[in-house]
């Protein structure tokens, strides 16, 4: 139990201080666990401070060091859907961390990714912009690294909820973002309905005839022709 406030809050700015430059020793002592353990009887300004040294703790979070956080993923994915921004967008950085950290381990993904997709549907249709928006797709790219956890997200219908929202803020057709996934190239001009294939050029330039006199090719010398005098006529 917290028996001084004033001298936890203190030492939540030093943890704070420390793990800007020394994530890992921070992880590895159990921090994020002490920096929310009690984090609910401090004041918002204290709770925004504890769940951002929990973000940048997260940064060396990887497969062997994912049990230092697991304990904390439920709460961090209660802090997402905090009326605070700040503090909810701190919470989605952190979950963002650790899903990269260890997106080389499909089972520690999934357990990441957990229930969060209710919450990520619910911040993706509700702000459609600011910070909290923009760590939900950044929780989203992070997560889909692992094929398995891709598959779960495409079967949850989040691959069109951020077409369409990405639809109506641009104005488009949602269809023309995430609808349609083929690809069609333009035809090339004598591919298209109704079009001519093109023409080689004609070379109108003469060509000479063949000498009616030219020997065959048996090896005899060509004989000479003596031009004909053309007739004269009478005076």
């Amino acid at each position: 139990a917290i028996t001084d406030i004033e001298l936890a809050e203190q030492c939540i700015s030093c943890l704070d201080r420390i793990a800007a430059d020394h994530p890992g020793p921070v992880l590895e002592a159990g921090g994020p666990v002490a920096l929310l353990s009690f984090v609910d009887f401090f004041s918002i300004h204290v709770q925004r401070n504890a769940v951002s040294t929990v973000a940048k703790i997260c940064r060396k979070v990887d497969p062997r060091t994912f049990s230092f956080v697991a304990s904390v993923l439920p709460q961090l994915r209660t802090f997402v859907q905090h009326d605070d921004e700040r503090l909810a967008d701190n919470a989605i950085t952190a979950l963002a961390r650790i899903a990269h950290g260890v997106r080389s381990n499909g089972d520690h993904s999934m357990e990441v990714f957990g229930d969060t997709a209710p919450i990520i549907v619910e911040i993706l249709e509700g702000s459609r912009s600011g910070a909290r928006f923009a760590s939900a797709v950044k929780f989203l790219v992070a997560v889909s690294e692992v094929a398995v956890v891709a598959e779960m997200i495409i079967e949850l219908g989040l691959v069109k909820t951020v077409a369409d929202v990405l639809a109506q803020s641009s104005g488009c057709d949602s269809s023309a973002i995430g609808g349609n996934t083929s690809v069609n190239f333009p035809a090339s001009p004598h591919e298209r309905v109704g079009a001519t294939p093109p023409q080689k050029p004609r070379d109108d330039r003469a060509t000479p005839p063949r000498l009616s006199n030219t020997p065959p090719n048996d090896g005899t010398p060509p004989t000479a022709v003596t031009p004909q005098a053309s007739p004269q006529r009478g005076p």
